[in-house]
């Protein structure tokens, strides 16, 4: 591959912003849906605009810059095994059904609306993931902990940004492994180790 700031026509020293307006207006002049046979060179500048906007969003002197990498929002992200998704469906509640009784209706755990730019681009989910964790006062062994109450454990909803692959198609459902939110929190108790997140993709986004 090229120097991806010589494909966008940027100087080593262009910030977040800057690489975004840059590809911004290279988008509008070279996107395939105007020109198809410009494709290629579409492909090449979004594999540059990745490249570099993934090295400024991890940069240690840009901690600010992973606030701003793009995200889906979270009105487009559909928790299908919510209680209030449940009820609409018309299933009672009810210590018959387990999560696998729910899963064989809806398919997946979530079901997310993404354009095919947003996919291509590489636009982060941000997932909430409803956890179990030791209690991170008392460790799990104190009967008289202010935080857990004794339980040994507390519940808390952790947000997990993922991406997924360009390739992804429509409607397909994607396993998400979870392996790597417990290593980066080893007190976490996990029921499941993958979660199923159904890819809805709408019409492409005119930036």
């Amino acid at each position: 591959m090229k120097d991806p700031y010589e494909i966008l026509g940027l100087e080593p020293t262009a910030d977040i912003e800057t690489i975004k307006k840059r590809f911004r207006e290279l988008s509008k002049k070279f996107h395939p849906d105007k020109n198809p046979a410009t494709q290629e060179t579409y492909k090449e500048i979004v594999a540059a605009y990745r490249l570099l906007i993934s090295e400024k969003a991890i940069s240690p002197t840009n901690r600010e810059s992973q606030k701003s990498f793009p995200t889906i929002p979270t009105e487009r992200i559909h928790y299908n095994l919510s209680l209030a998704n449940i009820l609409a469906e018309g299933f009672k509640v009810s210590r018959d059904f387990s999560t696998e009784d729910y899963l064989d209706h809806f398919q997946a755990d979530i079901t997310v609306e993404i354009y095919k730019l947003e996919l291509v681009l590489g636009y982060q989910i941000p997932l909430m993931i409803p956890t179990k964790q030791t209690c991170p006062v008392c460790g799990g062994h104190q009967e008289h902990c202010y935080r857990c109450q004794g339980k040994g454990y507390i519940h808390q909803t952790l947000t997990w940004h993922i991406t997924l692959p360009p390739s992804t198609r429509p409607e397909e459902i994607v396993s998400i492994d979870l392996t790597p939110l417990k290593e980066t929190y080893p007190t976490l108790q996990l029921k499941r180790q993958s979660l199923r997140l159904r890819c809805h993709i709408i019409d492409a986004q005119e930036i």
